[in-house]
């Protein structure tokens, strides 16, 4: 029963949503599509435009992305092989040391003799323990790869992601530069403030001290990944730094998607898309329902129709019901023919075909009627009196129905 119920109240409000949606819809175009024709001549943009704000906005963030686990973990496997090969080379000049150290003629005491050789010994087992780690990484880097042939250094494998890693270092860098920038930035806006009091004055000023220095040796990691990159970015000195003075010369700002006007004008170019998508396929449910309406009445009328020669008592109960459900779609017409009235609606009007729809036609038993009329002849005149009852009861519901139609 409950769930009968909200069918009925969700089909009964299917009319009144069409009907809002549409108006909200055509209201949408005619605004939006005014205020665009402004702002397009105010900006010299046209159509074009905004999907390619829409495009550009989309790679910078692809780019603020982490990678994939896997991808992560390649760059990271490339990094420990770069790693091994410079553990390796360190181990190799330790010993070519430590061989020195003892087949070499030395000159000085016997103690200076010992120590050199200590030292050498040393150096020797630290490089040696080192490449041990380092290739403990590899290998457990190769284990969650599946890696079964290490891959070289120089391979198109290793060269690929040797790139991703270096762009990743290059965007860490600048990451943290323009964090910094950002920062320094706001502290300058507070010192320009009226109401900044002395003391606050001297603490900001300090920390921009703090700031320049750590700024400087951002810059300088910056220009470490910038120039190793293929083909190495431009540079940033102290002096480019200095000269920002407010947030406006900051280089986000320079793009065009990321600018407020074009990026409010980004937003109502796709509103205005979706208000126009949204306009055809009302116009298909609504030319949908009316369909769906008259196909209704014809076959519920037809079964009706058999229904009074086979069965009178269910007949009088299906009409009675369906008095109750036509004046629902009474209600759903009008609406309809409202819709297809207002100025700007672009849809077909009139009944449409349904897909699909073969003739209804439901058994009927006859046979079993006119026996159970045979085996009790006063049947047919208890039968009346109750379809009397069903047509008051019918009435009332139906009256019901029109009235609460004329007060919406």
């Amino acid at each position: 029963m409950r769930c009968t119920s909200l069918y009925t109240d969700k089909y009964a409000a299917l009319s009144n949503y069409l009907w809002t949606h549409y108006r909200e819809a055509l209201k949408s175009v005619r605004l939006l599509t005014a205020e665009l024709e402004t702002i397009k001549a105010e900006l010299r943009l046209s159509d074009n435009d905004f999907p390619g704000f829409f495009d550009q906005e989309r790679i910078y963030l692809d780019g603020l992305k982490q990678p994939a686990p896997r991808d992560r973990l390649s760059i990271r496997y490339v990094e420990v092989l770069d790693e091994l090969a410079e553990r390796r080379a360190e181990w190799d000049l330790a010993r070519e040391s430590g061989n020195n150290a003892l087949n070499g003629v030395h000159i000085g005491s016997l103690e200076q003799m010992h120590d050199a050789l200590k030292q050498a010994r040393i150096r020797v087992n630290s490089s040696y323990a080192k490449l041990q780690h380092a290739e403990g990484l590899v290998a457990h880097c190769e284990t969650l790869l599946s890696v079964d042939e290490r891959w070289l250094i120089g391979g198109d494998e290793y060269k690929r992601f040797k790139e991703e890693a270096t762009l990743g270092k290059y965007h860490t860098a600048l990451d943290e530069l323009e964090h910094l920038v950002v920062m320094r930035l706001f502290e300058l806006s507070k010192l320009s403030l009226s109401g900044t009091g002395y003391k606050l004055r001297q603490q900001i000023s300090k920390a921009l001290q703090r700031r320049s220095d750590t700024i400087r040796n951002a810059i300088n990691r910056y220009n470490i990944q910038a120039a190793s990159l293929i083909p190495p970015r431009q540079t940033i000195t102290w002096k480019d730094i200095a000269e920002y003075s407010f947030l406006g010369e900051f280089d986000l700002l320079h793009k065009d998607w990321a600018r407020p006007a074009h990026r409010e004008a980004t937003t109502k170019y796709f509103k205005l898309c979706r208000a126009r998508e949204e306009i055809i396929r009302l116009n298909i449910e609504i030319r949908r329902l009316r369909t769906a309406i008259h196909d209704e009445t014809i076959d519920t009328s037809a079964v009706i129709d058999e229904l009074l020669v086979a069965n009178p008592l269910l007949a009088a109960e299906l009409k009675r019901q369906w008095r109750s459900r036509a004046a629902i779609n009474a209600v759903h017409t009008y609406r309809l023919d409202q819709i297809e009235r207002l100025f700007g609606f672009s849809g077909i009007s009139g009944i449409g075909t349904r897909l699909a729809n073969p003739a209804f036609s439901r058994p009927v038993n006859t046979n079993g009627a006119s026996s159970a009329q045979a085996e009790n002849p006063d049947s047919s005149a208890s039968e009346f009196h109750d379809i009397e009852a069903l047509d008051r009861e019918e009435h009332e519901v139906v009256t019901e129905d029109m009235a609460d139609f004329c007060t919406q």
